[in-house]
């Protein structure tokens, strides 16, 4: 009964201190903290980088610079004689532009496959969001709803011990009392566990510390509510449809890249 007290009054002080977090405060924070979603973003930006560098290469002329020298050594007069004449030019290439084109195309079309896995992996990575979101609100009304009853057991058990000692009930009810209110607090210890597991999860899904404290508001859908078009600003239908589709277009320019001559 008194490590009851103490788990319930320990529980309601924590909570009272934390504030609870929206689901879009949630995403917000999975966006600039998710392990998963910065790696997306960040190997984006690299191949975006790496793709605008290579296009750069292929249709900016040539610089070159050359320096033609002449040395001679006098050995009368132990004179050193240096002369240089640099050329600096810059070259075109105009007899591979068909060639220049199509490496442009594929260029852009890794670029679209790239964004469109980026996306992907974002979209995924906000689903678990959600999922953990969720699952830790469910698991936040558990633990409240396990928190009443052991509060209805152990006022229902000082009523019946009253009740036993002036004689009105038998002391098989005082027990039974007794032994609602133990299964209601070993009940609110097993939530208590889960809501523990289900914090540490959305902790990780957030980029945050396991243990930090985490609250989410419970007046929420039941349902999940989820647009990915509002989290990222990407409009994709079918991102592994989409993502297939590009990559046979690249494999298609890449074959006739090879044919044309």
């Amino acid at each position: 009964m008194f490590l009851t007290s103490m788990v319930l009054v320990s529980h309601d002080a924590a909570q009272a201190q934390v504030k609870a977090i929206s689901f879009e405060e949630a995403v917000s924070i999975a966006l600039k903290g998710n392990f998963d979603i910065l790696s997306a973003k960040s190997i984006r930006k690299a191949s975006l980088f790496s793709n605008s560098v290579s296009m750069l290469h292929l249709w900016l002329p040539k610089a070159t610079f050359m320096a033609a020298q002449e040395n001679k050594w006098e050995k009368d007069t132990k004179s050193f004689y240096f002369r240089s004449d640099p050329l600096f030019a810059l070259t075109w290439e105009l007899k591979s532009v068909f060639d220049k084109i199509f490496q442009t195309t594929i260029h852009a079309q890794h670029t679209v496959v790239n964004n469109l896995t980026a996306t992907k992996t974002i979209s995924n990575a906000l689903q678990k969001v959600v999922a953990c979101y969720y699952e830790l609100a469910l698991a936040q009304k558990k633990w409240t709803l396990s928190h009443a009853f052991v509060k209805i057991a152990a006022s229902r058990l000082e009523i019946e011990e009253q009740k036993f000692k002036l004689g009105f009930v038998p002391r098989i009810d005082y027990l039974n009392a007794d032994l609602a209110l133990k299964e209601a607090s070993l009940s609110l210890l097993e939530e208590q566990e889960i809501l523990k597991e289900k914090r540490r999860n959305l902790n990780v899904m957030l980029g945050r510390p396991l243990n930090e404290a985490l609250v989410v508001e419970s007046n929420i859908p039941v349902e999940p509510i989820w647009d990915i078009h509002a989290a990222t600003k990407e409009k994709v239908v079918n991102l592994e449809a989409a993502i297939q589709e590009k990559k046979v277009a690249l494999a298609k320019t890449e074959l006739i890249s090879c044919l044309v001559p």
